[in-house]
């Protein structure tokens, strides 16, 4: 038995000679280290990725638990399949090691998604680790590793958005792995993430057309903007369309002091405030960009509750040195299409 495992041993040797044209010495080369690795998040903060692969429909979630693990979960819609873990991760330069692996629900081997999941995962945090200092440098970015990625800076974990989009089918936009939705758990077994089987059919909201209305200018916060007769204040300081619903839609100045943030900046808390929508964020035509140097992200949710869709519009105002100004609009997506221009036209 002895000769047996030297003999394997000494065949292992020659096999990476011929391979990489080296022959290893054990004696003399260092064992590469690996190092805990640090995902600098937020505890509870999740991606879930709808994933088209090879005709198949899956959802892939990763959430980060604290530390160096993650819980990790597939869903199958059209079998119900689920598998949940959770994984400990190392790392050294662009090698990945995956730690532990504690199974909680579902088994590797139920079905070919299943079978791939770690592996898919793993490459993940290769690409991410690989791409670490240009994320540092540019919020978003596209980079080839092994296939095609595309980061966002505000996607918690591994920070991609998109994965394999070079291989989709261009007229459908299947064949890929694309953000599904994000968020931050505030629970051990919050079904936004522990629960997650796709977006729910969306409720038909208000689509009314609406008419300029005799126009004036309303001071919120010491800021003057352009609301007309449509707009009706409430005693809370927010200004309200109300036809078909209490608030079809809804305008608010909020005054921010940097201090109570620490040294996060504005695009820090553009990011919290996307991940704690208190809703279920649809990412696809997510934007955050600059205008007349204000930052401003836009973005939509959906509300579990209402069953409908809300765009979401937020712009900062530099006050001072200490403190902004958020000014934030939302509207009922179905009011928002039928009346673009005329929302559009308050803030920009």
């Amino acid at each position: 038995m002895k000769r047996t495992i030297a003999l394997l041993a000494s065949l292992s040797f020659l096999f990476l000679a011929f391979a990489t044209g080296q022959s290893p010495d054990p004696l003399k080369d260092e064992p590469v280290e690996y190092s805990p690795l640090a995902f600098d998040e937020t505890p509870g903060a999740y991606a879930i990725y709808h994933d088209t692969r090879a005709g198949n429909d899956s959802y892939i979630g990763v959430c980060f638990l604290g530390g160096n693990e993650l819980a990790i979960r597939l869903f199958e819609p059209a079998t119900g399949n689920e598998l949940l873990f959770t994984q400990t991760f190392h790392g050294s330069g662009d090698s990945v090691d995956p730690g532990t692996i504690s199974l909680i629900r579902g088994s590797f081997s139920s079905s070919p998604s299943a079978e791939r999941l770690i592996p898919t995962i793993t490459d993940w945090a290769s690409a991410w680790l690989h791409s670490r200092e240009c994320l540092e440098e540019e919020p978003d970015f596209t980079v080839e590793w092994k296939s095609m990625y595309d980061f966002r800076y505000w996607v918690p974990v591994f920070r991609v958005f998109a994965f394999g989009l070079e291989k989709c089918d261009p007229a459908t936009g299947l064949g890929a792995v694309k953000l599904a939705t994000a968020g931050i758990a505030q629970s051990g077994d919050d079904p936004a993430f522990f629960e997650y089987v796709g977006l729910p059919a969306r409720k038909k909201g208000p689509s009314f057309s609406i008419e300029p209305g005799v126009p004036r200018t309303a001071t919120v916060d010491g800021y003057s903007v352009p609301l007309d007769m449509n707009w009706t204040e409430g005693s809370d300081g927010i200004w309200r369309i109300a036809r078909e619903s209490p608030q079809d839609a809804a305008f608010l100045i909020e005054t921010i002091h940097a201090a109570d943030y620490g040294d996060q900046d504005v695009f820090d808390l553009i990011k919290m405030l996307v991940l704690n929508s208190g809703c279920q964020l649809i990412p696809d035509d997510l934007r955050i960009f600059v205008f007349n140097e204000c930052p401003c992200v836009f973005y939509r949710v959906y509300d579990p509750e209402g069953g409908m869709v809300t765009v979401q519009y937020k712009m900062f105002i530099t006050r001072d040195e200490s403190r902004f100004s958020m000014v934030s609009l939302s509207v009922f997506e179905s009011l928002y299409e039928k009346n673009r221009a005329y929302f559009d036209s308050i803030l920009f």
